[in-house]
């Protein structure tokens, strides 16, 4: 094995240690490809968030710069500036399974997986083309493989479990899922897949015993990542009869959106004392109303929980004072109110609470807010240690955006997200924006949907350009 795919081997048996990609990038320095090496330095700085706008800016544009010039000498026939990405450099790659099995890239793959060091994969297609898939050597130098978009059976998921070539996987996801018992079963017992932190069974139908299965299966003991999104879609599933079951202890992270889930089912399973150690709880989608909200905020086994979810739940602002006010959550620190039921007036409200103070980060997008809900959050002290403000989707008009963009209560503001938020005209707006005297620390602007001409991108570029980023529409920043 030469250095270079000893080095590769070191990262991959532990991923999460940014030393190891260190020192590969030391190595890289030294044998030809400093820029390969910057890369790794670049994206380990901007992995745990910068948040010195100006730092920020800086060390994005170069991370794009360094990957559209050396992109292709890296990857070569895998290369694509669109569904090709870099994580603390790594490759990342997305391809259907067509292009998976092609002649082409079946050719060059084992060469320029190594080259390009591939350790995410994510493939989407035909379940039938998921078989060979399944036991292709290419896995064996991934961390991270997801079968996204492509309906997982019975047998893809017995292939999976017996491939000898995932035993370094420690996260996997699979969208769609028509399993059944037998491929459950090959799966929670495949000692192949011990090394899994985290599993995703989007769209899982076979029911809180499959779960049940998941989370007492002996060789998937190092879960600390459980994603069941959409398991209740086809029919609502009795998840308060989880509360017993010990595997929940170990996760501090679990993902139940869309899952049918009300407030009954809830108190059984956060009064368990199972879910002690969750850092993170996504409840969206679910029918969880006030009633939902006073029972999260009364019990004592979420003591933890920094990141909470409950986007689209029918919360009102009954709810939503009980969640901010919650002495059942000392640890929370962002907020997510998205798609509910509290108005301007609610917001009103809301905004003098001062248990406000202990968020970092507050969502509040797809609420009926309009000018007074702008201005009642701009003049909210308790916000003045709020980072990151969502409020895309809302209704606000020019003078709404001035309230905000002039705020002194919003000084430590990182990313402010008004996507589809604008006004028409958009111009005002958009020139309360570009003459803000507030915003000082901002590093990242969100306005997708603003129809903006040019002479109000240049107007915006002139005032934060240089510390923010500018993101026009969800795929790119100018």
């Amino acid at each position: 094995m030469s250095s270079h795919e000893c080095f590769l081997q070191a990262i991959l048996s532990d991923p999460e240690d940014d030393a190891r990609r260190l020192v590969y990038a030391d190595w890289l320095d030294e044998n030809g490809d400093p820029e390969r090496a910057e890369l790794i330095r670049v994206q380990c700085e901007l992995a745990p968030g910068v948040e010195d706008g100006e730092r920020l800016v800086a060390l994005k544009t170069r991370e794009r710069a360094l990957c559209r010039a050396n992109g292709e000498r890296w990857l070569g026939p895998l290369w694509s500036d669109i569904t090709t990405r870099f994580e603390c450099g790594m490759a990342c790659l997305l391809l259907t399974l067509s292009e998976f099995h092609s002649k082409k890239v079946q050719k060059s793959a084992p060469e320029w997986f190594v080259r390009g060091g591939v350790q995410e994969l994510s493939v989407h297609g035909p379940s039938r083309l998921l078989s060979t898939a399944a036991v292709s050597p290419l896995l064996a130098r991934l961390h991270t493989l997801s079968l996204v978009c492509a309906t997982v059976h019975d047998e893809n998921a017995k292939q999976l479990a017996a491939s000898p070539h995932v035993s370094n996987l420690r996260s996997l996801a699979m969208k769609a899922n028509h399993l059944g018992e037998e491929g459950l079963a090959a799966l929670t017992s495949a000692s192949s897949l011990s090394r899994l932190t985290s599993l995703r069974l989007d769209d899982f139908h076979l029911g809180v015993g499959g779960v049940r299965a998941v989370l007492e299966s002996p060789h998937l003991a190092n879960l600390t990542d459980l994603d069941l999104s959409y398991h209740g879609r086809r029919r609502a599933q009795d998840f308060a009869s989880l509360a017993d079951c010990i595997g929940l202890r170990r996760l501090r992270r679990l993902n139940l959106h869309g899952n049918k889930i009300g407030p009954a089912s809830l108190r059984a399973l956060v009064n368990s004392g199972n879910l002690t150690e969750l850092i993170e709880l996504n409840l969206g989608l679910n029918p969880l109303g006030d009633e939902g909200c006073r029972v999260l905020a009364g019990t004592q086994g979420l003591g933890r929980l920094q990141r909470l979810r409950a986007s689209c739940c029918g919360v009102s602002v009954s709810g939503a004072r009980e969640l901010i006010g919650a002495a059942g959550l000392p640890a929370l620190s962002e907020l997510d109110l998205s798609f509910n039921r509290i108005n301007e007036s609610g917001i009103e409200a809301l905004a003098s609470l001062p248990q406000l103070g202990r968020l970092q980060t507050l969502r509040l997008g797809g609420q009926h807010l309009l000018d007074p809900g702008a201005r009642a959050l701009a003049a909210s002290p308790p916000l003045g240690r709020l980072k990151e403000l969502d409020l895309s989707f809302c209704q606000f008009s020019a003078n709404g955006i001035r309230a905000l963009a002039n705020s002194p209560n919003l000084s430590n503001l990182r990313l402010l997200n008004l996507d589809h938020s604008c006004p028409e005209p958009c111009a005002d707006a958009v020139t309360e924006l570009a003459s803000a005297r507030g915003l000082p620390r901002l590093a990242r602007l969100c306005l997708s949907g603003w129809k903006i001409e040019d002479a109000g991108r240049a107007a915006l570029q002139a005032r934060f350009g240089g510390r923010a980023l500018l993101q026009w529409n969800p795929s790119s920043f100018s």
